[in-house]
């Protein structure tokens, strides 16, 4: 569900920078705002029904906890819940602000957009066997609060990236919750500091971030990782080149195989 999410707050942000139909195109913004908002929960509300099987059981919680190695994913699907909700959240926001919204509204819009659709799944998963998750809940809050920060906060927005990074090892379903083949780190962006000048600096960055592996199957080799990195930063490169809506995408996704790490692994 999650990359159903993304990959509709991407199509819709990418929609709103290009020609689209005359009937949308003669709503105001408001009304685009209401029904692209509408189109969005609606759809939550029927996968949650139709495919998690939602109202089978009464609605209960359940904790799943933070980054322990007993946990499901080793704390990965909570960075993954932070990066989903930043990334929904800017991709709302900008397709508000190229409807004539201000910076201010966009970025507010975009990241209630953000809370109100991870929130409707944490309820909508209340009424299955998972439970609704208190921990998903706040770090979904976390991240659709950093998507707003970031898009009034500019200057800090081109210095930092909060990405991920899949390998494209045995792609099955949904990459984004894949978190054996994942990876989730804050780049820091040299061509974002104005000391930066030369040519052949700016387009390299360096990496914070981390990781889980092996706790898929027996789970007896369960591994979690912190990592440093240095690689380039492709959003810069791709901007540069006058691919503006690829330079956008980027700045959320790493290309795999591209950065020099350094591991530094807990459970060694």
């Amino acid at each position: 569900m999650r990359l159903l999410l993304i990959a509709t707050a991407i199509l819709l942000w990418s929609f709103s920078a290009h020609a689209a139909p005359q009937w949308w195109e003669d709503l105001d913004r408001n009304e685009k705002s209401m029904y692209s908002g509408a189109a969005l929960l609606a759809g939550i509300a029927t996968y949650s029904i139709v495919e998690r099987d939602a109202g089978e059981h009464d609605a209960h919680s359940q904790s799943e906890d933070w980054f322990e190695l007993r946990t499901e994913n080793g704390g990965a699907d909570k960075l993954g819940h932070i990066w989903s909700a930043l990334t929904i959240s800017q991709a709302i926001a900008e397709m508000h602000r190229s409807w004539g919204y201000g910076q201010y509204e966009a970025a507010r819009r975009g990241a209630w957009g953000s809370f109100a659709a991870l929130t409707l799944l944490e309820v909508g998963d209340a009424f299955t066997d998972k439970g609704f998750s208190p921990e998903d809940f706040a770090v979904n809050t976390l991240g659709s609060l950093a998507g707003y920060w970031l898009y009034l906060n500019p200057d800090i927005n081109r210095k930092l990236d909060f990405r991920a990074e899949h390998s494209l090892k045995n792609v099955d379903g949904d990459i984004f919750t894949d978190f054996e083949n994942l990876r989730f780190f804050t780049a820091i962006k040299l061509s974002g500091f104005d000391g930066v000048r030369s040519p052949w600096l700016k387009p390299l960055e360096f990496h914070i971030g981390y990781y889980t592996r092996g706790f898929d199957g027996d789970r007896s080799n369960r591994q979690r990782y912190l990592y440093t990195g240095i690689s380039f930063n492709f959003s810069y490169i791709a901007d540069q080149l006058g691919f503006r809506n690829l330079a956008r995408g980027l700045s959320f996704v790493h290309p795999p195989h591209t950065t020099l790490r350094y591991d530094h692994g807990f459970d060694d």
